[in-house]
């Protein structure tokens, strides 16, 4: 499997079929919903994953075991995870089917701005996602043009 290393090509259409490409999501990027802050890329991406139904993991020093707690706001599953290229793919949505992917990309187009673009194939998806989302930025940072 070696030789299949440096072709891109193979390597994506492997993802497919594993169903780990985001090119579905990033081809629906036309039709993203957007909104852009005032806010640090690292502080915006955390603030998604905040929303997550993501687990924190915490040693109890008194009984030498570990706690598992949940975090208070459950709204999705984070499915991919990568801050390093600026995209998170999120499921279990609400009133939608648990394997519809959202995909959530951030960009920074400037030192203080981050553009959040939220897409997905299906529209209700898509739209529920970007109402959590944009609800919870708004609360915690300002709106940029």
């Amino acid at each position: 499997m070696a030789f299949m290393s440096g072709c891109a090509h193979v390597t994506e259409t492997a993802k497919v079929i594993w169903g780990s490409s985001i090119r579905a999501l990033e081809d629906a990027r036309v039709d993203a919903l957007t909104k852009t802050y005032r806010c640090s890329l690292n502080d915006c991406y955390d603030a998604v994953l905040d929303l997550s139904r993501h687990q924190n993991v915490q040693n109890s020093q008194a009984e030498n075991e570990t706690e598992i707690k949940s975090t208070n706001e459950n709204y999705f599953d984070v499915f991919i995870d990568n801050r390093k290229k600026g995209h998170m793919v999120i499921m279990g949505i609400e009133g939608n089917v648990d394997t519809t992917e959202v995909g959530i990309f951030f960009f920074q187009p400037t030192l203080t701005t981050v553009k959040i673009e939220i897409s997905s194939l299906s529209s209700s998806a898509k739209r529920k996602a970007a109402q959590i989302i944009f609800d919870a930025l708004n609360l915690r940072f300002s709106e940029s043009q």
